[in-house]
């Protein structure tokens, strides 16, 4: 008499359950590689760096509005919001990245050490490339640098500030590092930079794609 094979199939809550398992996994790994890029990064900037912000009067979510970033040939237009410095200059990594990531479902969110927009240093501006999480799968913002790296040389970034003026950004280079990489991070007072960055390649957080520019226009408002 032969006997039916019969295949053992996984019941769907637990085939879910594996999945939400996993995904939880991936996102704790990489909240940690941020809080370790943040913990390294402190080494470069000096504990008596400091800045001073202006005060913006618009917020979403709590965090400051400093600039709306507008890249035509991407099709991006996000706002930029501001992590708290305080979390930065009392070395509250874990926190910090928390923030961080609360912050990139509304828009980007610019490093708290950086300067404001058309200032002399590096404002350093970044926002994911695909959803880290669920969370992020239900924000228009949780892809939002998906289309980064089709930037190139010469193409033009614009920030429109909360007071109506503008600041206008040529890219000067674009490269991938990987993503212990902090050197892009470093503060620089020497020329006004706008530097981007995002996970890559899209759909992992193995890299980060950088994206330079460096301002060419001063004035208060678009014609």
């Amino acid at each position: 008499m032969k006997t039916k094979s019969h295949n053992q199939r996984v019941p769907r809550t637990v085939q879910w359950a594996i999945i939400l398992a996993i995904t939880a996994i991936l996102f704790s790994f990489f909240l940690w590689t941020e809080v370790l890029l943040l913990r390294s990064l402190a080494q470069l900037v000096p504990e008596t760096h400091s800045l001073q912000h202006a005060a913006a009067d618009e917020r979403i979510a709590g965090f400051p509005v400093i600039a709306s970033l507008s890249i035509p040939k991407i099709n991006v237009r996000a706002p930029v919001l501001l992590a708290e410095r305080t979390l930065w200059d009392t070395r509250s990594w874990e926190l910090l990245e928390e923030r961080m990531q609360d912050a990139l479902v509304y828009g980007t969110v610019a490093y708290p050490h950086s300067v404001l927009p058309g200032q002399q240093g590096n404002l350093i501006v970044a926002g994911h490339s695909s959803p880290p999480d669920l969370r992020a799968g239900e924000s228009q913002f949780g892809d939002v640098f998906h289309r980064l790296p089709e930037l190139q040389v010469s193409d033009v970034i614009t920030l429109l500030q909360p007071d109506g003026g503008y600041a206008d950004y040529v890219v000067r280079s674009t490269k991938v590092v990987s993503a212990s990489e902090t050197e892009v991070l470093k503060q620089d007072h020497r020329g006004s930079i706008l530097t981007l960055i995002t996970c890559y390649p899209i759909g992992t957080t193995k890299d980060r794609w950088i994206v330079t520019a460096e301002r060419i226009d001063v004035g208060s408002s678009h014609q």
